[in-house]
């Protein structure tokens, strides 16, 4: 492995340092569980002393023995096919992946010393399109998790625009995995981590990705968010540690959700759910978790040692760059009713926060109002629990409208509802709890947009 260059942790745009975060995180997730993919509990602890925390070499008899410690397998590689795909065409393009993937699938099969443990869906079907086949049929039914391991890129790059991120995760998927469930998992995870990028609470971007999500993997990605308290490992008993989608894609949210605000935590759980394809699920709880804590908050030792960590740093801030200039101005607005009014007896406080115009009155008669005002304008609705005692979804699916009710008894925020959305919907929702609650919204809210960057 190349020697790195010292790391000087300069400030970085906020959401620049989110999208070097998301791809970095994908990669370090994915080198950390390189060593223990598919070892036992016995073999780990034999091997390794116990739980991996730092990079490790792989055993003798691994099938990535010729890497080194701190070296990632076919999930980066092919999150970097990805990336290159994206820089190359400004956007996603179907045929151009498709071309590229059948590069990479011909190289692990004929290049000495390239195949980093590529799964065999993916090999398949990346040699059926080197050889030229459409790619709107080469992609293989097995429910396995290669096309979720790769996807953060697109969640990166589309964080602001649902549609096209459902689109491009769906034929970024489908080239290889085209199974309802496996499609469903490229979907959930881009469109979770732009959330993230976005700003929301983890357990909500998850939950607002999940209402995505149709097929039996949501069945399981419930169970996870209602049990977030719960060690991965102690889930990982019920929910399983192999390849196939319904487990990988599940317990990685489960380190993430578990641990949100400590990356090394994150990783280093997934890493060491043996026996299990530990580098798979780190990988993609890291995208998670970098997307969501930045480059900056990542541990100094992991972004030192990592392979061509200045070449992915590079490729992520190109990524962001073309994001900045393909995204449209963010019409959206975002409002905070906090429930700490009600308390106070003052339905019209209003007060700045973070950027945002902070809007409080009665929560749970302004929650009924805007069900019957999304029910009035054909607006998908959602009326689920996500989180026992800490956040409630009531309602809403992007691009339209997304209101979420919070609680969460040890946050200084308190409880309430947040509102998000197209400012167009935004005002309609204002004007409408206004009308039926003989109110006046303060003109400050009404002219408010927020900022493109927000």
């Amino acid at each position: 492995m190349d020697k790195q260059k010292p790391i000087i942790d300069a400030k970085i745009d906020a959401k620049n340092d989110k999208f070097i975060g998301g791809i970095l995180g994908a990669a370090i997730g994915d080198a950390l569980g390189m060593p223990t993919e598919y070892l036992s509990v016995g073999e780990r602890d034999r091997f390794y002393g116990g739980r991996v925390v730092h990079f490790e070499d792989p055993m003798p008899t691994h099938p990535c023995s010729h890497l080194k410690a701190g070296q990632w397998t076919d999930d980066t590689q092919q999150v970097v096919v990805l990336l290159e795909s994206l820089l190359e065409k400004q956007g996603f393009d179907l045929n151009d992946f498709a071309q590229k993937m059948g590069v990479w699938g011909y190289r692990c099969a004929y290049e000495e010393g390239y195949n980093r443990y590529g799964g065999g869906t993916s090999m398949r079907a990346s040699l059926k399109l080197h050889e030229g086949e459409d790619p709107n049929t080469t992609g293989g039914d097995s429910e396995t998790c290669g096309a979720a391991m790769r996807i953060a890129p697109v969640g990166l790059l589309y964080y602001n625009d649902i549609n096209k991120l459902i689109t491009a995760a769906t034929d970024a998927s489908r080239i290889t995995h085209n199974a309802p469930s496996t499609i469903d998992s490229g979907v959930f995870i881009a469109a979770t981590i732009g959330n993230l990028v976005r700003g929301y609470d983890p357990v909500v971007a998850a939950g607002m990705a999940k209402s995505l999500v149709k097929s039996e993997l949501r069945k399981h990605l419930d169970y996870v968010i209602s049990n977030i308290d719960k060690h991965p490992d102690e889930l990982a008993k019920k929910i399983g540690t192999s390849e196939r989608v319904y487990e990988t894609v599940p317990m990685a949210l489960s380190c993430f959700l578990h641990s949100p605000d400590e990356f090394q935590e994150t990783v280093v759980n997934a890493a060491n759910l043996c026996w299990g394809d530990t580098d798979s699920i780190a990988c993609i709880a890291g995208a998670m978790s970098g997307a969501y804590n930045g480059y900056n908050k990542m541990p100094f030792e992991y972004k030192g040692k990592l392979e061509d960590r200045q070449r992915l740093e590079g490729l992520a801030t190109e990524l962001y760059d073309i994001s900045e200039e393909i995204h449209p101005v963010d019409q959206s607005l975002r409002i905070r009713i906090d429930a700490r009014a009600m308390a106070h007896n003052n339905p019209l406080a209003l007060q700045a926060q973070d950027g945002d115009e902070v809007y409080r009155d009665y929560v749970e008669k302004l929650g009924n109002d805007i069900v019957n005002y999304m029910g009035q304008h054909g607006m998908p609705k959602v009326a689920e629990q996500m989180s026992k005692d800490r956040v409630i979804m009531l309602f809403g699916q992007s691009p339209d409208l997304v209101a979420v009710k919070f609680h969460s008894p040890e946050d200084k925020q308190g409880s309430g509802i947040v509102i998000d959305g197209p400012k167009e919907n935004i005002h309609g929702i204002i004007n409408y709890i206004n009308g039926v609650n003989d109110i006046s919204c303060p003109d400050k809210l009404m002219n408010y947009v927020a900022p493109e960057k927000r």
